[in-house]
């Protein structure tokens, strides 16, 4: 499972927070001092990283646009920007919409904007790029902590000015519908919520009431333990695991962590995007140039072991095919032998086979009891094959007892090995009967 870290830079710290996956509990927390983060990079393992930062000169502000497609938004209020702010330098920026309003009978968009200067997260990508570590987000402080506000249905649609304690600084910012719209960065004496921080986020209350002509519902804070009015603590939701001392010096981590991939106010700059979708292709290619050339390894191999085995036949036969000659030889001598005994063999058999004239009258049933009386037996032989016609009478009184008697005489006869009856006549008049039989090897 990939490793994420969130890496956050305050001042002269940076706080990094590691990771496995959303929801999981922190894997591992470091906080050591600037100069030490390139060591750190140069060693970590993690598979990417998520930057927050404070940017000193972030610019946020509302600007109002005509209405138009959420996806033309984003243009036309960078375009906008770049007329209000003339003097401005080269920056990334992320828009959203806070809602719409009626203005001299029309409809505008009101969006609230961030601006950082392409040099200063040019400088925080630096490190990250001669190290040649992947970063797939760069925050602000407080656009994390807006998604952590608005997760709770109470103060998704209000409007909120928070405060998160940094031990020797404050942010302030204002929160109108989830969206950032005012950032201040005050100096502090240390943790918790002192009375100069108390009279700091008054002076912020005026300035909203009086300057931006916005009235903040509520006073909350983030954390930095107990408060006193108008400040009021707020709970953030069960999908952010909170203990006490993560809570104080990494909730922007734990927000970004419970939220992975949700936050899209990121102000990575384009040539940055650029570079990193390339990288993200080149790597693809690699990956599958590497499986397609272990596809062609396997390939050649099987090839190979595929030759191997054809080549080792192809010997074999070419081993047998000089036995082929010899071969021929000893087949040619045993059909010459044969062609000598066979024709014995042949007449042995024919010999043996073929019934002679005597043993088939031998075999030939005795029909004695008086009323049988053979007259006649004729024999002939046509080679191999014995006929015989066998002529008498049958002296019965009736024509049942007759019949009855040719018929056993007959079924006797048929009884024989090698004789079948062919043909049988008998006259009930005259009492003759005439019977041939054929007898085959």
């Amino acid at each position: 499972m990939p490793l994420h870290s969130i890496v956050r830079f305050d001042s002269e710290i940076v706080q990094i927070l590691s990771f496995r996956h959303s929801g999981a509990s922190a894997e591992r927390t470091i906080t050591i001092p600037v100069g030490d983060f390139e060591t750190f990079l140069s060693d970590d393992r993690s598979d990417d990283y998520q930057i927050i930062v404070n940017a000193p000169d972030a610019q946020y502000d509302v600007i109002t646009i005509p209405p138009v497609e959420p996806k033309l938004v984003s243009r036309i209020a960078q375009i906008e920007f770049q007329r209000l702010y003339p003097g401005y330098p080269p920056f990334t920026a992320f828009f959203r919409t806070i809602d719409e309003i009626a203005q001299e009978g029309k409809t505008l968009k009101r969006v609230a904007c961030c601006m950082a200067p392409n040099d200063y997260l040019d400088s925080v990508l630096e490190p990250f790029i001669r190290h040649n570590k992947s970063v797939t987000l760069i925050s602000t402080l407080p656009a994390v902590l807006a998604h952590l506000v608005g997760a709770t249905p109470e103060t998704r649609s209000q409007t909120l000015l928070c405060g998160y304690d940094s031990s020797d600084k404050k942010c302030i910012f204002l929160l109108e519908k989830g969206c950032v719209t005012m950032v201040r960065y005050v100096p502090s004496a240390g943790a918790g919520w002192s009375e100069h921080d108390l009279q700091n986020i008054t002076m912020t209350l005026d300035y909203c009431f009086q300057t931006l002509r916005v009235r903040p519902s509520r006073t909350i804070t983030l954390n930095g333990g107990p408060v006193q009015p108008p400040l009021t603590p707020f709970t953030p939701a069960e999908a952010v695991p909170l203990s006490h001392e993560l809570q104080q010096e990494y909730l922007p981590h734990l927000t970004v962590m419970a939220y992975m991939g949700k936050i899209k106010e990121d102000l990575r700059p384009e040539s940055y995007l650029t570079a990193f979708m390339h990288q993200k292709l080149l790597r693809a290619g690699v990956w599958v140039f590497s499986v397609g050339s272990f596809a062609a390894v396997l390939l050649a191999l099987f090839s190979l072991f595929s030759i191997l085995s054809l080549q080792s036949e192809l010997d074999t036969a070419r081993k047998l095919e000089s036995t082929i000659p010899e071969l021929l030889s000893s087949h040619h001598a045993v059909q010459q032998e044969r062609s000598e005994v066979e024709p014995v063999v042949t007449a042995m058999n024919a010999l043996q086979s073929s019934r002679t004239l005597p043993e088939l009258l031998a075999g030939l049933p005795e029909f004695a009891g008086g009323t049988v009386r053979v007259s006649s037996l004729n024999a002939t032989k046509s080679g191999d094959a014995i006929s015989l016609t066998l002529s008498g009478t049958i002296r019965e009184k009736s024509f049942a007892g007759l019949q009855s008697r040719f018929e056993e005489m007959v079924s006797r006869l048929s009884q024989i090995r090698g004789l079948a009856v062919s043909s049988q006549q008998i006259d009930q008049k005259s009492q003759l009967f005439t019977i041939e039989m054929k007898s085959e090897p």
